[in-house]
């Protein structure tokens, strides 16, 4: 079914069979029966420089992404759609998945207004599930392939991961601890000069390292696996 005839399915279920639905979770329901719906598309990748956005997801923004922004799952053909989503109270809106990947997948969401080079990328993440669970930002995206990223998992000497991705597999670059427990909110700050990356976590600089291959790319949104993770911040700034 199409959205629209899904979400008529869910108005009966609610209105005539008597199913106990709070309106968020209608849009929580009906995102996921859509995300079986998504055909791959053609992406047409904006190689012009981005320009600088901030963002904070707002509840009456619940629903689809806008078109400039990209999920795909690398390495396959698979497509886990995400969404502008709420939580059980209708006050918190956020970007997350509208499914979670497979186990050793990463979700992929990828900012497609154009590339950033030199310039500081930031969120603001929750961990809220998962076996593994961890989240973060991608950035030096040229394909599915090829790109760079920063993971925020569960609280230890290596909560921190920074690694590259290319047709060989993953390379780890560089870790860190960190203390943030599964449903905590955790400000993430990358910050790009050059070739040197600096993670930061809360404003306060975590890991630093020099990243010979890096080249610019798009940066985005990644969670591992099973992993359930809540977004609600998205800021790029550009020098």
């Amino acid at each position: 079914r199409t959205r629209e005839q899904w979400q008529q399915v869910l108005k009966e279920m609610v209105e005539v069979r008597g199913a106990t639905l709070s309106p968020q979770q209608v849009t929580a329901v009906l995102n996921f029966l859509d995300s079986f719906n998504q055909p791959r598309r053609e992406i047409e990748w904006v190689e012009t420089p981005a320009p600088p956005i901030s963002l904070a997801f707002r509840p009456q923004e619940a629903g689809p992404l806008p078109a400039s922004w990209v999920a795909l799952i690398p390495r396959t053909n698979t497509v886990t759609p995400w969404a502008v989503q709420t939580d059980a109270t209708g006050r918190l809106a956020f970007l997350a998945p509208s499914r979670p990947a497979a186990a050793g997948e990463q979700s992929l969401l990828i900012d497609n207004r154009g590339t950033v080079t030199n310039g500081t990328v930031t969120t603001r993440l929750r961990l809220a599930s998962g076996t593994q669970p961890a989240a973060g930002i991608v950035f030096g995206f040229r394909t599915d392939q090829r790109y760079f990223g920063v993971r925020v998992g569960a609280p230890g000497p290596a909560g921190l991961l920074l690694y590259e991705i290319d047709p060989d597999g993953q390379a780890l670059l560089g870790r860190a601890a960190t203390t943030a427990r599964v449903g905590d909110w955790v400000s993430l700050s990358l910050t790009l000069a050059g070739k040197e990356v600096t993670v930061a976590i809360d404003g306060k600089p975590a890991l630093r390292r020099t990243v010979e291959r890096y080249r610019g790319g798009h940066v985005g949104l990644v969670t591992f696996g099973e992993t359930i993770a809540w977004f609600d911040r998205w800021s790029v700034a550009v020098r």
